[in-house]
């Protein structure tokens, strides 16, 4: 009787070791007809959670974009025609100014690089500037650098916005122009025009020293 047992238990142990050697053995479906399908409820369960972790990602992102602060990228100054309104102060003296113009001094300050300066119409071509470097000075004043957009060529532009004053020289395929303002307002004028203006092209730009005079001879009173 006890060796009938111990056979017994022999079999059985010998069918579940081979059993743990081949897990695939644990997962074979049960033998049922071709008209008969069974669904998988895990997988089904699987891809609800998929849907529903999915939307909640939709959600989320579009939350963060609608409450997302803007980018400096995002950031852009206008400069605008001032065409029945004068600054109040007066041109340059003797220097007839393009444009009368007007814009934000404070967001001038405030832009960063990578932002962008759109340019009224200057002889028939609207510009827009990029800005290119920032610097910040002592006395709080800012100066920025920036550069044609859409351009081959390297044109340089250089702003520089105070307290009040606000000063730009802007280079652009056109030629020169200067920008001068005060709290956000004032004129646009073409260095052509200053300089023709200020400059006597007449007059020679050498400068020769005076004719030296040959030294008086001292007077003695006994001669």
């Amino acid at each position: 009787m006890a060796k009938k047992v111990l056979l017994f238990i022999g079999l059985v142990g010998a069918g579940l070791i081979a059993t743990l050697s081949d897990p695939w053995a644990l997962e074979q479906p049960l033998p049922s007809s071709p008209d008969t399908q069974h669904a998988n409820p895990l997988l089904e369960i699987n891809e609800e959670a998929f849907v529903e972790a999915y939307e909640r990602l939709i959600k989320a992102d579009h939350h963060a974009r609608n409450n997302q602060h803007p980018t400096s990228q995002e950031n852009a100054l206008t400069v605008q025609l001032r065409e029945t309104v004068s600054p109040p102060f007066p041109p340059k003296k003797g220097v007839k100014p393009m444009e009368s113009v007007a814009f934000d001094p404070q967001q001038l300050a405030q832009l960063q690089i990578g932002d962008t300066i759109h340019l009224p119409i200057i002889e028939g071509t609207e510009h827009t500037l990029n800005i290119t470097q920032k610097t910040l000075h002592a006395n709080g004043s800012v100066t920025l650098r920036a550069s044609i957009a859409n351009e081959e060529e390297s044109y340089t532009s250089t702003l520089t916005q105070g307290k009040q004053l606000s000063y730009a020289t802007i280079a652009t395929p056109n030629g020169l122009f200067q920008l001068e303002a005060i709290e956000g307002e004032g004129y646009l004028y073409s260095m052509n025009a200053i300089d023709n203006a200020w400059i006597n092209y007449q007059q020679s730009d050498m400068l020769f020293p005076k004719a030296s005079h040959s030294p008086k001879t001292p007077h003695h009173p006994n001669e």
